[in-house]
């Protein structure tokens, strides 16, 4: 079976471009590959944000959701990968309601 196509890009400061996703098999996967990082993006979810950073540790877990079959990742840690996220809130905001499937805002 194949998986299903929930993968976004994300461009990076440093023009890079990241895949990103939090489908359930790959969290699945992460929770037997890497326990810590689910377990940061589990208490995320069931205790709610608490500041900013869980917001770019949601997307830190989609990007390590997205490339767990490589061997060397551009962004070996949260901090290395947080060095190199836009410096834009609604920005911040719009990959982590893509990624949670929450409503977007209304353009007045």
């Amino acid at each position: 079976m194949a998986e299903k196509n929930t993968y976004r890009k994300f461009t990076m400061e440093s023009g890079c471009v990241v895949e990103l996703t939090l489908n359930f098999y790959r969290l699945y996967q992460l929770k037997a590959k890497d326990p810590k990082s689910y377990d940061l993006y589990f208490k995320i979810t069931e205790n709610g944000l608490k500041d900013e950073f869980d917001i770019w540790m949601y997307v830190y877990v989609a990007y390590l959701c997205a490339n767990l079959e490589k061997e060397k990742l551009e962004y070996q840690d949260f901090e290395s990968f947080l060095m190199d996220v836009p410096d834009s809130r609604e920005g911040m905001w719009r990959i982590y309601r893509e990624l949670t499937g929450g409503k977007k805002k209304k353009a007045e």
